[in-house]
This record gives structure tokens, sequence and C-alpha cells, in this order.
């Protein structure tokens, strides 16, 4: 795993939003279909835990309710009438930490989660955030090479080991 950190103020302008795609936040949308866009883009998370069966009443306890989540800065790609990518964050005063980016499998490869995560990362520096973090499996390349273009710099590397069953 690597973490690594930027500071919002300095990210990149955001690429253009695709055609068919508008932009908002989690404070925006419901349980359901922030359930919905998480249970469809965890069980690609790279690493050792098994996803596929996050039930939602942990969803809403663990993630929508938790008091670090911040739905404002949690920006939200949707199309079809749908969530199709998003990245939800966690602030604590003038920190940021990226808790999941996530983009639905039919849409991948059209810039959604660059689109996203620097539009947030930009709302964040405006709303007073100076250090954002973020942590990525060695695996995740796509996501990596989007934190390279932001201008995340490694913090911190962990490796973990799992003996066979």
């Amino acid at each position: 795993m690597l973490y690594a950190k930027v500071d919002p103020r300095l990210v990149p302008e955001p690429p253009a939003i695709p055609d068919g795609v508008e932009l908002t936040n989690l404070a925006s949308l419901d349980l359901q279909a922030a359930y919905a866009a998480f249970v469809a883009t965890a069980g690609d998370i790279p690493g050792d835990q098994d996803w596929s069966q996050f039930p939602l009443e942990l969803f809403e306890r663990e993630v929508w309710n938790s008091a670090s989540l911040d739905r404002e800065l949690s920006t939200v790609a949707v199309a079809d009438g749908k969530i199709v990518c998003f990245t939800n964050v966690l602030t604590d005063g003038d920190r940021l930490w990226t808790d999941m980016t996530g983009t639905l499998p039919a849409y991948r490869g059209r810039g959604l989660a660059k689109v996203v995560k620097t539009t947030g990362l930009r709302a964040a520096a405006a709303a007073g955030i100076t250090r954002a973090y973020t942590v990525n499996h060695e695996d995740n390349r796509p996501m990596r090479a989007i934190n390279d273009w932001l201008g995340y710099s490694p913090v911190a590397r962990h490796t973990g080991m799992v003996r066979p069953g």
C-alpha cells in the first residue's frame, strides 16, 4: 500500500466533463444510490479484503453515517440516472482523506475518476483544506496514475502478508 499526500490548492484544473455526465456531491443523493455505486465498484478494490458481502446496514453505519464523511466534498458523477463514479472523502479540520474512489465498470476509461477526484480536491481547497491524503494498493495502477497527475507524493508504504490457508 502506498500512502500519499497533496496540497489540494495546487492540483491542476479538472479535465472536461464528458457529455451526458453531471457532477454533484453526495449530499444531494440518497443512501440507496450511494450504496448501489459502492457495491458495483467495491469488488474491484485490490487487496485481501472481500467486499462482495458488504450489507446495506453495514454501509449505512460505517460509511454513510460516519461522522467524518463529508458529503458536501464527496464528489459524484451521475449519468443515465445513476451514480457512475464517485470519490468519498473524510475531513477533519484542514485535512482530507480520500476514503474511496470508484467507477462503475461500464463507465471506465472515460476519465471520470480524474474529473471527479480533481473537482473534489479543488472544492476542498476552496473550503479551506490544505492537506489531502490517500492510499492505493500497489496493483491499482489506474488510480495511482491519476494521483501522480494530481501531484500526490508518497509519505509511507505498508506491506501486508497473508499465510496461505
